[in-house]
């Protein structure tokens, strides 16, 4: 009996360590040349936010390029920028 339960519980503690391990967040950046925010989403496509109201809602699909210098920003940002992620 205390095999089985011994195995149940190592099992149990790597499920929970896989969704740890799986969840994938949104990082923020700013793009130093234009001073605009981007966002990588969990999927990890990065995206352009216009300044103003809903921005999420109207963000614009960008393509990091070599000449690109993405400065990251702390996540507590995402607040500010009302992200809903």
């Amino acid at each position: 009996m205390f095999p089985l339960v011994k195995r149940t519980i190592i099992e149990s503690v790597i499920d929970r360590m896989t969704v740890i391990v799986t969840k994938r967040l949104l990082a923020i950046y700013v793009d130093r040349a234009t001073h605009q925010w981007i966002v990588r989403d969990p999927d990890g496509k990065f995206w352009v936010l216009p300044s103003g109201d809903d921005a999420w809602n109207r963000r614009i699909p960008f393509s990091p390029s070599e000449e690109t210098d993405l400065e990251p920003v702390p996540g507590h940002y995402k607040y500010l920028l009302q992200l809903p992620l």
